[in-house]
């Protein structure tokens, strides 16, 4: 099965490398892909950014190509709501586009097991 963690409040530098913690972590709920959401608010504008990639969570922010994650794998500026997703694959592909948060129009979530129908 799969691992969801997350924070959400008025995050500070210490939630955010919490959160890369948690998400290391959590690879025990699963390893096939990662993807994490984050939102942010500036001047009423939220602002939602998802990342997602095969493997483990440092396959986010190796090689330094992530919006998100600075190259320690800390997110680099603390924002409103940070949510985390291991994917330990039950049903379907092992590919980017299986991996979560899901986008569909304007929802992002993120599941643990198999949804049917």
């Amino acid at each position: 099965m799969c691992g969801i963690v997350g924070i959400a409040g008025n995050t500070f530098q210490s939630h955010c490398r919490m959160f890369r913690d948690l998400l290391l972590v959590d690879t025990v709920r699963g390893i096939d892909s990662t993807g994490v959401l984050t939102v942010d608010q500036a001047q009423g504008i939220n602002t939602m950014i998802v990342e997602k990639e095969l493997g483990g969570p440092t396959n986010l922010w190796d090689w330094n190509r992530s919006d998100i994650f600075d190259y320690k794998g800390v997110v680099s500026n603390p924002r409103k709501i940070m949510l985390g997703h291991n994917r330990a694959a039950t049903m379907g592909s092992i590919t980017v586009d299986e991996a979560h948060p899901f986008e569909y129009d304007h929802v992002i979530g993120v599941h643990n097991g198999t949804l049917r129908d």
